[in-house]
């Protein structure tokens, strides 16, 4: 319920699946919207701190000695015993560098200090949406050599979902911004948390940015993307079109699409 609610990209990606791997992904993605939630939700920083080194030392413990006691950890195991991949979840594999990948993205998110660079940005989003897909990829066995595209691909679609909600970050001063776009455009870093100070030209760059990146990587990609992460695109497609129509209601409203558009997209983009 949680990781695929009705309507969602998600469960529209996922519903064609065979049900291991369905529970898989599921698991997965209830894990990354619990971590999210701590840099989100948690306003208390000495709580979020808590919260995150509680997840951490019970991801150890699912590592080290195949015991869970979190729903979702469970989930995690409980998959990885009825596919006979409990090797999966041991010491230096995939499942552990990405999950300590996540774990530092949502560190970072707690002790937000800014992007100086595009490099800086683009190494966190590689860590907050990247290390997701990597992991998804993982759990549908798809080749080493394709995982790295899927990796890239995750962190311009966490990279659209954090400008869709610009404006509800504004206010805190979080800026998933590089520093240099803002400093191209003239805004002061002690004017970024101010809507009127961000000029619509800058939106604008910025959508155009991600679709350039986007159009690369799908170019350089070996093949047609799985069909899991063929859906998944083109609704992240649709989202960043209409970003790219009205760059400037960004710093007011939340740009959205509805149930029926997830549904027509991922109908049209699984053939």
């Amino acid at each position: 319920q949680r990781a695929r609610p009705v309507g969602s990209p998600f469960r529209y990606a996922t519903l064609k699946l065979p049900l291991a791997q369905q529970q898989l992904l599921a698991a997965l993605r209830a894990l990354d919207l619990e971590l999210a939630a701590i840099s989100a939700r948690i306003t208390e920083p000495q709580v979020a701190f808590a919260k995150l080194d509680w997840w951490r030392a019970s991801l150890q413990q699912l590592t080290e000695t195949h015991r869970a006691e979190h729903p979702i950890l469970q989930a995690l195991l409980d998959c990885a015993q009825k596919s006979q991949r409990l090797d999966w979840l041991d010491g230096q594999s995939g499942f552990v560098d990405g999950i300590e990948q996540r774990l530092g993205a949502t560190k970072l998110e707690m002790e937000y200090q800014g992007f100086n660079r595009e490099a800086d940005l683009r190494a966190y989003l590689r860590a907050r949406g990247g290390s997701m897909y990597q992991l998804y990829a993982q759990s549908l066995d798809i080749p080493v050599q394709q995982q790295t595209a899927l990796s890239e691909l995750g962190g311009l679609h966490h990279r659209i979902h954090s400008l869709q909600c610009l404006g509800r970050y504004l206010p805190s001063g979080q800026i998933y911004l590089p520093a240099s776009l803002l400093a191209r455009f003239n805004v002061a870093a002690d004017q970024s948390h101010q809507p009127e100070a961000i000029p619509e030209a800058l939106l604008a760059s910025e959508c155009d940015h991600i679709q350039s990146e986007i159009t690369k990587l799908l170019q350089d990609y070996p093949g047609r993307l799985p069909r899991f992460f063929r859906i998944l695109q083109a609704i992240n497609q649709a989202l960043l079109n209409e970003m790219q129509k009205n760059p400037s209601a960004l710093l007011e409203t939340r740009p959205e699409l509805t149930p029926f558009q997830h549904w027509w997209l991922a109908w049209r983009a699984s053939f």
